[in-house]
């Protein structure tokens, strides 16, 4: 119920009287009007992106449901404003389908088609390379994906690691504490057993879910979770008994939201430096990694935010609010 794509008297993005082109300019969604995005009617691309959208105050963007299965709606856009609503089902009905938005922009690139989404700009303009809801009454994003459930949880037992003799299964077969509702060929990330943790010193590892690869199965009495996993885990992950167990969770939702493949730091090696302190051996490493810039989604006063099942990949501004 309450689906706002199912609701009458909405216009088609790809209606002859708006139609706008992928060529970077900036859109403005018709005042007091509703328009629904399909699929298959967006002609954006990551290398012809939409300029930013702004929906303004009592009008609406609303995605429309693939269903399961279905194919993914693709927006790529420099950025949103919402002064109206940015909707994508509902509290009460969830998307099922798979929605895909790509916020554009490069550090430092003048030569870029998104030259406007320059980090000295960032910090003062909270609309690049974002989706902004303004701080203006009525103003909400409603994005509603589907609901994993527990979304992580931990390991109920080891992972022993290629470099143990334990069954070379054990490392592609993971029993958990709980059981998922996890999709097939979903992501997944195993946290490190180890104390030190840094970029340098890596041992969290991701994974992909095989296909028809989620059971609950019973032990002695007792229901876990089941993984089957594309290719085995590398590393050891502790699960002791009565005490720490590594944690599991699902990285994967069918609502990504996403910096584009720029966003990434450029000044990214080295990993870590030694260190001049008793007590270190290597340290981050000074005037490294400052250059990401990633996109971003900010709710701003009297604004709504409501947020379920929905990824968040590339995200956030290196030294930017």
């Amino acid at each position: 119920v309450d689906c706002p794509h199912l609701e009458g008297g909405l216009i088609e993005w790809s209606d002859p009287s708006f139609a706008p082109p992928a060529d970077g300019s900036d859109i403005l969604i018709p005042p007091s009007s509703s328009v629904i995005i399909r699929v298959g009617q967006l002609t954006s691309t990551p290398e012809s992106p939409y300029g930013r959208i702004t929906i303004p105050v009592s009008s609406r963007l609303i995605f429309d449901d693939t269903g399961a299965g279905g194919p993914t709606i693709e927006l790529d856009t420099l950025g949103i404003t919402v002064e109206g609503a940015l909707e994508a089902g509902s509290s009460t009905c969830r998307i099922e389908g798979n929605i895909k938005i790509t916020l554009h922009g490069e550090y430092g690139n003048t030569d870029s088609v998104s030259d406007r989404h320059l980090s000295d700009t960032a910090a003062t303009d909270m609309g690049l390379k974002g989706i902004f809801v303004s701080n203006v009454e009525g103003a909400r994003m409603d994005i509603h994906g589907k609901l994993y459930h527990p979304t992580w949880t931990r390991l109920a037992a080891a992972v022993p690691g290629t470099v143990s003799s334990a069954p070379s299964v054990r490392n592609s077969e993971l029993f958990l504490q709980d059981c998922v509702n996890w999709p097939d060929n979903g992501k997944i990330i195993v946290t490190t057993s180890h104390v030190k943790d840094t970029r340098g010193y890596n041992f969290n590892e991701e994974a992909t879910i095989a296909n028809s690869g989620v059971q609950c199965v019973v032990v002695d009495g007792r229901e876990y979770g089941k993984i089957t996993l594309t290719s085995p885990l590398e590393h050891y992950h502790h699960a002791g008994e009565k005490e720490y167990q590594c944690e599991v969770g699902l990285l994967s939702r069918n609502i990504v939201i996403q910096g584009n493949d720029k966003s990434d730091p450029i000044d990214d090696t080295p990993l870590e430096c030694d260190s001049t302190s008793s007590g270190w051996t290597k340290v981050p490493c000074p005037d490294t990694f400052l250059t990401g810039l990633g996109g971003h989604t900010i709710v701003v006063g009297q604004a709504q935010g409501r947020l379920r099942g929905v990824e968040f990949y590339r995200m956030g501004m290196t030294n930017v609010m």
